[in-house]
């Protein structure tokens, strides 16, 4: 589907077959707008721009691929829109639609343009609908914007403007659904929050939990998430 233009082949035709729109890509990631990077460090966006989500400055959908950054990005992450990307100083960055902060810059209005989240120590970010996280240094887990379910892990207390720390080392991967958070750590340990009233937390049926809460011990090797549900790759 390619109603937005997110395709990025200069219209809003949808495509049922591969189609070549660059090269030297080396990371991607989509939503109803697309984001990807090169080997230059460039960061690109294309498609739905109705909060300013592609960071050009404007609020206007992109049919073809417009470069956002010039270098050092190294990470990109499309949540509902809004846009996250990590720079190889351990900055993060965020732009679009700042409903429940999950700009996470601390402001109220979203933004058009990229605004500093953190200025350094960032190894790895996520995020999915309203909320962001970031692997900091010694794998410290930072989380901001919309607390509903208590996804932020942090007692559910009220939304978050600036990212706050949940978890203090040992993190390595994030990996997010729309409403719930599961990560692994380095002791091969699986960890979630947020909404569980259909299992995605893989405990009990509890409706949800507002703090990290151990899923499994040791072994793990991968996690991953989607709306509803989530994966885990076992030694």
């Amino acid at each position: 589907w390619n109603g937005y233009g997110q395709l990025g082949i200069g219209n809003t035709e949808n495509v049922g077959d591969p189609v070549k729109i660059d090269y030297d890509v080396t990371a991607i990631a989509s939503r109803y707008h697309s984001l990807y990077t090169k080997t230059d460090g460039s960061l690109w966006a294309i498609g739905r721009n109705n909060r300013g989500q592609l960071g050009d400055g404007t609020t206007m959908d992109r049919h073809l691929p417009v470069k956002v950054v010039d270098a050092n990005v190294t990470a990109v992450e499309a949540g509902w829109e809004f846009s996250l990307f990590m720079k190889s100083d351990g900055s993060v960055w965020s732009m679009g639609s700042n409903d429940r902060f999950r700009l996470g810059y601390g402001g109220q209005s979203d933004q058009h343009s990229p605004v500093l989240v953190m200025n350094s120590g960032a190894k790895a970010i996520s995020t999915h609908s309203g909320s962001g996280y970031i692997v900091g240094e010694q794998g410290s887990l930072w989380s901001f914007g919309n607390r509903d379910n208590g996804r932020l892990g942090e007692g559910e207390i009220s939304d978050r403007r600036f990212p706050v720390r949940v978890v203090d080392s040992g993190v390595t991967t994030i990996a997010c659904g729309e409403s719930h958070v599961i990560f692994l750590k380095t002791d091969g340990s699986v960890w979630g929050m947020g909404r569980n009233d259909m299992g995605q937390l893989g405990n009990d049926l509890s409706d949800k939990y507002n703090q990290p809460r151990r899923i499994i011990g040791s072994g793990a090797q991968a996690v991953s998430a989607a709306d509803h549900h989530s994966m885990v790759l076992m030694q």
